[in-house]
């Protein structure tokens, strides 16, 4: 059977069909293929674009990520103080990375109560791999168990340029 046909069976004998959903679909892959890029990359003429800032949510915990040396990681994760709970670092290996900042951003400033974003600026500063760990906890419980948890594992500067 040829790339870009399908089977259909018309009694005895079985006859190719051309589909052409999956020419389209075929054509856009291709359109769509070229040099990977890091994610949050702007549009470049050819090969890798430098990217200063590599933005990550709740949903990216647990990548593997590759970064520069200099690149600045910006993780935002939904928190709500007026529970108490407070995202914080509780693992980061100082010699590869450095914090920067961390702040929060109320959702709307008429709701009071309502939760907001809480943003981590970390800088990597060396070379070598390096998991960070935020957890979500009350400040004066720091026995308790995490409500959650925020892990990404990085590689500073081991990435291909």
């Amino acid at each position: 059977m040829l790339l870009g046909q399908r089977l259909e069976y018309r009694g005895p004998a079985l006859r190719l069909r051309h589909d052409p959903r999956l020419w389209v679909f075929l054509l856009f892959c291709c359109m769509s293929c070229g040099e990977p890029v890091h994610p949050n990359a702007e549009p470049k003429e050819r090969g890798r674009v430098p990217v200063q800032n590599v933005a990550f949510s709740e949903t990216d915990s647990g990548r593997e990520v590759c970064v520069q040396v200099g690149q600045a990681i910006v993780v935002r994760l939904p928190e709500n103080p007026t529970t108490g709970f407070e995202w914080a670092v509780r693992g980061m290996d100082s010699a590869t990375l450095s914090l920067q900042s961390t702040s929060y951003s109320p959702e709307s400033a008429e709701s009071a109560g309502r939760g907001g974003v809480r943003t981590f600026e970390i800088k990597a500063r060396a070379p070598g791999r390096a998991p960070l760990l935020l957890e979500l906890r009350r400040p004066w419980e720091p026995d308790a168990e995490a409500a959650s948890s925020f892990e990404l594992d990085l590689s500073v500067s081991a990435c291909e340029p």
